[in-house]
């Protein structure tokens, strides 16, 4: 492989590296001539060479540490408390229920219970016994 890759730089603003040529004469500040930087093997060599130490030492000063952290934070992470209007009726129901109950119990509209219940369905909480009954399948809805 090896080589060199030329790079434009343009003349009127040093270190700035363009995509297009750009000419830098025709304003009084310079020739019709065009600049470039060259980057050899051993130059991106160089770069991989310091990524790889700024790596290794903010691994050595801080990776204990933040390891910790992580670990600390999965240790004391405490489950988000549901004390919704929902969860709190849940509990107040009977095992088997009617949406009038749910209705009652939230203040609602019957089509709002009726929502409210199925949610419940889908999410595996109650199951519906017939028409217009359903079955508590667990006590509580904290989770």
């Amino acid at each position: 492989m090896g080589g060199e890759v030329n790079y434009l730089r343009g003349k009127n603003r040093p270190g700035e590296v363009s995509q297009r040529p750009s000419r830098t004469g025709g304003d009084g500040g310079g020739s019709d001539v065009l600049d470039y930087v060259t980057v050899e093997d051993s130059d991106l060599e160089f770069a991989t060479l310091m990524f790889d130490a700024v790596i290794y030492w903010q691994d050595y000063f801080f990776g204990r540490m933040l390891e910790e952290s992580w670990d600390n934070a999965l240790k004391n992470q405490a489950r988000r408390a549901r004390n919704s209007a929902n969860s709190a009726m849940f509990i107040t129901l009977p095992q088997q229920f009617k949406i009038e109950d749910v209705r009652d119990g939230l203040k609602i509209s019957y089509i709002a219970a009726q929502a409210q219940v199925n949610h419940w369905m889908k999410a595996g909480y109650v199951e519906r016994v017939k028409q217009g009954l359903y079955k508590k399948l667990v006590q509580t809805i904290d989770k």
